[in-house]
């Protein structure tokens, strides 16, 4: 049995076309999973931001201490509660003067 004209062609047409099929599911494959790790979402945080409470007591020395646990000795601290993913500095007040972006404008002189 001879092949023939037509039956190579088919052939390759198949051939071609499953080889195209393959390269075009691969890269939408790819893509699927490249918008999937772009749209995830952060993990969750470990621990609950309403129960994050940091205590805030000075020791004997006058050096500020921070701990999970208030002292233990009776002394008074202050609570610090807020999310742990803290992302901002607050604004620093000097005890002498304003603060940097609350100081006053230069005055201007009359100078030539």
């Amino acid at each position: 049995m001879s092949i023939g004209t037509r039956e190579v062609v088919i052939g390759l047409v198949l051939v071609i076309g499953g080889a195209a099929y393959l390269a075009w599911n691969q890269q939408t494959s790819e893509r699927a999973a490249q918008q999937a790790a772009r749209t995830e979402k952060p993990p969750a945080p470990t621990r609950d931001a309403q129960a994050m409470v940091i205590y805030k007591w000075q020791d004997d020395s006058g050096t500020w201490t921070f701990g999970e646990n208030p002292p233990q000795d009776g002394r008074p601290y202050s609570e610090i509660r807020g999310t742990p993913n803290v992302t901002s500095v607050p604004t620093v007040v000097p005890d002498d003067g304003p603060a940097i972006d609350q100081a006053p404008a230069p005055e201007a002189t009359d100078s030539p």
